[in-house]
């Protein structure tokens, strides 16, 4: 795995306070597009280690990475994953997974559950020992789906939620209303017979894939009232995981998002390829100014070797005529006293 930034943790953390804190409305922006974009990059990752056998055990937003540049996730944490062959072979059983049977209320700042799988996400078969397959990380996903379509106000909201969703089986309405294809794939997922969740493969084969990219506006959800437990139980929506609970769709609709969401694709494609081509244009210039540079360098201290060579070169000869020059001296020196002897030597003979 790269180098990663914030885990999907963070992310919710942080988009949870922006949505609830920065509008006094009751009702809040939903961008359905960017939500399902990350649950599909997280099922394509949870596809790939099932199809390798590999049971991750520990599926939760803090294990979930964004890449450094924000546009990606990645699966992390595996810790506790176990090959399914080896269960099969070995019989190992889920009871060492979590460490207790209830949820344990996990506010906003609790530390995460170190060494062990994580109690609010993890299946039922999981915390009562019984055998396990890879239906049990897709129960995971199934928690993780509410809460990227469910932001909480606070850790109890979450806990209540999650809580009712897992044992009472229920919704609230208001979140039903807005997300009428969501909230089946949440409880087949979290369904406490893993035979009825449905396998990665299946869940992106699905209709809230095929249709979720055509749908660019970002959806007016309400936000829930404080009332969760009286409108849960007062909520008569059920869901068959042998059929398909979906709302009709307009397919001449769908069809003109779909083809302004290819266009927005293709030129998004076109500007990263002129982009691309640009930096190349400019890392070619930028490495012919930075060859030049060196070609100068290389000029100048061959210049200035030749200048210091020149130099020493002027300096042995100054030096050659001092010597010179005190040598003629010297002969000056004893031509004059030749001649003064001469001279000496003449008057006398007069």
């Amino acid at each position: 795995m790269g180098l990663c930034g914030k885990s999907l943790r963070d992310w919710l953390l942080s988009r949870n306070a922006d949505l609830t804190s920065s509008t006094n409305s009751s009702q809040i922006l939903i961008n359905r597009v960017k939500y399902l974009g990350l649950f599909h990059q997280v099922l394509l990752a949870v596809q790939y280690i099932h199809s390798k056998q590999i049971i991750h055990r520990d599926i939760k937003p803090a294990n979930i990475f964004f890449t450094l540049d924000g546009k990606s996730i990645q699966l992390g944490d595996f810790g506790l994953a176990r090959s399914l062959p080896d269960l099969v072979n070995n019989g190992d059983v889920g009871a060492e997974c979590v460490v207790s049977n209830t949820l344990t209320p996990i506010s906003e700042h609790a530390p995460n559950t170190r060494g062990v799988g994580t109690p609010i996400y993890a299946a039922p078969e999981l915390k009562s020992g019984a055998q396990y397959d890879t239906k049990s990380d897709m129960h995971n996903l199934g928690i993780i789906l509410l809460e990227l379509f469910h932001p909480f106000q606070t850790g109890s909201e979450r806990i209540h939620v999650i809580t009712n969703l897992k044992i009472k089986r229920c919704l609230d309405q208001d979140f039903i209303a807005a997300w009428p294809d969501i909230a089946p794939w949440i409880l087949k997922l979290t369904d406490s017979e893993p035979n009825n969740r449905p396998s990665a493969s299946e869940v992106l084969e699905s209709r809230i894939f095929r249709t979720a990219s055509m749908d660019g506006l970002p959806h007016l959800y309400s936000k829930p009232c404080a009332d969760l437990q009286t409108k849960c139980s007062t909520s008569n929506f059920t869901f068959d995981p042998k059929q398909n609970n979906y709302p009709p769709s307009n397919e001449e609709v769908l069809k003109e998002r779909f083809d302004a969401l290819s266009m927005q694709e293709t030129n998004h494609q076109k500007i990263q390829e002129d982009t691309k081509v640009e930096f190349e244009h400019l890392d070619r210039e930028i490495s012919k100014d930075c060859q030049k540079d060196i070609e100068i360098a290389k000029l100048k201290e061959e210049n200035f070797k030749q200048i210091c060579q020149k130099d020493n070169e002027i300096a042995e000869l100054k030096e050659k005529n001092v010597k010179q020059q005190k040598v003629i001296a010297r002969l000056q020196w004893k031509i004059r006293n030749m001649k003064k002897t001469i001279l000496e030597a003449n008057k006398k003979k007069k």
